[in-house]
């Protein structure tokens, strides 16, 4: 669909950061509650044409159709933020949790695995970087 648009499109690979510290100190069950709360908080920060899936553990993956790098970049720096700032309320306490995000421009040509490999690639870059921030490649 996008060699036949040339519109903008970007995609963004968003991990929760430590996320197996927060299996091994809390159990599977908040684990999965963390992840639910997290996908909500990523919907609730896209717009009606952008596309959030789970992709893999605890990983997201979202299609940013019509979108520049520079608004792209703000909406990742917007739901990594939200996500930061927004616990998860336990019964018995609240638990917060950073992102790292790896985005890419859809280029003219690409092939869907050369868009994942660069999407993947940026989110290493964030990740060896220090985590809590967001990438491009």
């Amino acid at each position: 669909a996008q060699r036949r648009n040339p519109r903008p499109m970007c995609t963004m690979l968003i991990d929760i950061d430590h996320f197996k510290n927060i299996n091994d100190r809390h159990g599977h069950p908040v684990g999965d509650r963390m992840i639910q709360h997290v996908a909500t908080l990523i919907r609730g920060g896209l717009r009606a044409s952008d596309v959030a899936c789970r992709w893999g553990g605890e990983e997201f993956l979202v299609l940013l159709p019509d979108c520049s790098a520079e608004h792209a970049a703000t909406i990742g720096e917007k739901l990594r933020h939200r996500i930061a700032n927004t616990p998860l309320a336990l019964d018995w306490d609240t638990l917060s949790v950073t992102v790292s995000v790896g985005m890419t421009v859809h280029r003219s040509g690409d092939t869907a695995d050369q868009i994942f490999e660069r999407t993947d690639r940026a989110l290493y870059i964030a990740k060896n970087g220090g985590r809590d921030q967001l990438a491009q490649a």
